[in-house]
């Protein structure tokens, strides 16, 4: 049966709607289970063309027929009238018999999805669709009760009816054709006087012109939620998108789900975490943590720090997205350089390089200039280098040597240039004696990957540390090989202490989401002072709320979260959060500065320099000496 329900399929997607009605009759000829239909069910058969006709007219058309049809239903009938109406295209028709060992599965949700609808015609509870896995869904089902006798309103109920997003039902009422089929519609959290949900809820007697419109026959089913609860497997511990507790929860996320609340009608109830303390990953093919909650429909929502990624798509339903965000890391500043060198951290090093090539080029320069300009006054190599040197120093006891024209041009120039450098390391001295200077920070994954730090995470289910081990990118392979995982306790706080510890102690940089790492960091008084989070983040994506498969009430949320992020009500939740009571790390001691006195150690390169000064002086003192006492010998 599969196998040719499978070959309609193919030939309609690629052959006329002719060759469609000839394959679909020739099934229907071999299968040979159509027989005189019940009267009472032919009042349907006109409807069902002109719902076709009419509100279904852009859709292709799936017809399940239940074995509970056979003998009540002009179904040769139903489908020559549909090939010779207008406007509706067919796509093919199966026929699940629980008895055929060909029956295997219905058809898949990505064919019955899109510009699809499902016509299921049945007169009875249809065992084979209580056994129909995830892999089925369709997003619009009509289920026709050929059966006057018989009752769909238990059908209604079904978990597999239930998740079509568009759902209506027609029941037929008598064979008399002027009294037209019934239509209903499905709203599950409604309730009736009675307390009962409302699963089965008349819209009328059926009129192709009340009707028309595919919304007129398929309306919103959950405009509201009727006050319904709905129970969200969360951890607390999600900062800035849910913390503090389940009583009473706060951050971006959890004022996102209050303003669905608050339009739909429903309420919440969070969870501190999951039992198992897990977020959820996939292990022996099932999932744990909160996801694992959300597979087994023990919850209806999560709205923790998910992204959204192929292996989560499969298993889930995932929101429209309402925020982006990665993983940053978290590192030691650097102790300061050594102050006895803070002579040389106004320059780089290259500068030095060009001022010490300018001296070398200057002093015989000028030494030569004079000697072969000048006949009167001439100047030693010596009395050059003093020149050119003091006036780095704004030293100018040798400039009356310098009387030619010539030496005069070559002087000036070179003493703009030295008054620019001096007042240039003056400035900057002064900044470098009174403000600890840093080595450059560690700000990319190419520097973190080729530095000596190792990396750290909480070990609570989250995809990164595989993704780093198994990642084609050589930088980040490298941190992978170098993870270190914390153990997940039962009290996270004692986790998070172990992992920042880590960074203090200057071995490791942590990882965490970039949001929740700043506040980890900016919630630590040592850590506010001696850590800084990386700007660069690895698998930035986006985030959204997941629920359980093939939940039908996804494009309802969907709709809600598009309105806020577009209104910039997400993106304001989440700054002020993470800027009220000062919350972002302050100020570290790289660029805190405070007016105190100069301390010794902020002078130890001068003295150095002076002490320096004296030693060669006096061995030079010494030289002369032992120089002079051999003349005189």
């Amino acid at each position: 049966m599969i196998p040719r329900t499978l070959t309609v399929l193919t030939a309609v997607h690629f052959a006329s709607l002719t060759h469609t009605a000839t394959v679909a009759s020739f099934f229907m000829a071999g299968s040979g289970l159509f027989h005189q239909p019940d009267p009472h069910s032919l009042a349907l058969l006109d409807d069902i063309v002109e719902v076709a006709e009419g509100p279904l007219s852009d859709q292709w058309i799936v017809i399940l027929v239940d074995s509970s049809v056979d003998q009540i239903f002009p179904l040769d009938q139903l489908l020559r009238e549909l090939h010779h109406a207008d406007n509706v295209h067919p796509l093919f028709l199966s026929y699940p018999i629980v008895q055929n060992p060909w029956q295997e599965q219905l058809p898949l949700s990505s064919t019955c999805s899109g510009q699809c609808a499902i016509l299921l015609l049945t007169g009875a509870l249809p065992a084979w669709l209580q056994e129909a896995g995830d892999a089925w869904a369709p997003t619009t089902m009509l289920v026709v009760n050929v059966n006057t006798s018989w009752d769909a309103a238990a059908l209604m109920e079904w978990q597999q009816i239930q998740r079509a997003t568009s759902l209506a039902l027609m029941e037929s009422v008598s064979a008399d054709k002027s009294l037209p089929s019934r239509v209903f519609t499905s709203s599950p959290f409604s309730e009736a006087p009675e307390g009962k949900r409302r699963f089965k809820t008349e819209m009328g007697r059926w009129n192709k012109t009340r009707f028309a419109l595919r919304g007129n026959l398929f309306p919103d089913r959950f405009q509201t939620f009727g006050g319904e609860v709905l129970h969200v497997a969360s951890d607390v511990d999600d900062y800035p998108l849910v913390y503090g507790d389940e009583k009473a929860g706060q951050g971006t996320n959890v004022k996102i789900l209050e303003s669905l609340g608050s339009w739909l009608d429903f309420t919440f109830v969070l969870a501190y975490e999951a039992v198992d303390c897990q977020w959820g990953e996939f292990e022996n093919g099932t999932w744990t943590g909160l996801l694992g909650e959300l597979q087994r429909r023990e919850k209806n929502v999560t709205i923790n720090y998910f992204t959204v990624v192929e292996e989560r798509l499969k298993a889930f339903d995932c929101t429209t997205t309402y925020f982006h965000e990665g993983f940053g890391f978290a590192l030691r500043i650097p102790p300061p350089l050594p102050a006895w060198m803070n002579l040389t951290y106004p320059f780089q090093a290259l500068v030095w390089a060009s001022v010490c090539g300018v001296l070398l080029i200057v002093t015989p320069t000028l030494f030569f200039v004079n000697r072969f300009a000048s006949f009167n006054t001439q100047m030693s190599l010596q009395d050059a280098a003093i020149i050119v040197y003091g006036s780095l120093l704004r030293q100018s006891g040798m400039q009356r040597r310098i009387t030619e024209g010539a030496t005069r041009v070559l002087a000036a120039g070179w003493w703009a240039g030295a008054l620019v450098l001096a007042l240039s390391y003056t400035c900057n001295l002064i900044a470098v004696l009174t403000v600890p200077v840093f080595p450059p920070l560690i700000s990319t994954i190419e520097t973190l990957a080729l530095s000596g730090f190792r990396v750290a995470m909480v070990d609570y289910g989250e995809f990164v540390p595989e993704a780093l081990a198994t990642s084609q990118d050589p930088y980040l392979k490298t941190l992978g090989e170098r993870m270190d995982l914390v153990t997940s306790y039962e009290d996270s706080a004692h986790s998070y202490h172990e992992l920042l510890q880590l960074a203090l102690d200057g071995s490791h940089a942590i990882t965490e989401t970039y949001s929740y790492l700043r506040n980890l960091v900016s919630e630590d008084e040592r850590a506010r002072q001696e850590t800084y989070v990386m700007r660069e983040q690895v698998y930035s994506g986006a985030l959204a709320f997941l629920l359980p498969k093939h939940t039908p009430w996804t494009p309802k949320l969907d709709q809600g979260i598009r309105s806020l992020v577009e209104a910039g009500l997400v993106d304001k939740w989440y700054s002020d959060i993470m800027d009220q009571d000062d919350n972002s790390p302050s100020r570290s001691t790289r660029t805190k500065t405070v007016n105190t006195p100069l301390s010794l150690p902020n002078l130890q390169g001068p003295f150095l320099i002076l002490g320096f000064g004296l030693l060669l002086g006096l061995l030079v003192f010494v030289g002369e000496i032992g120089t002079a006492f051999r003349l005189l010998a």
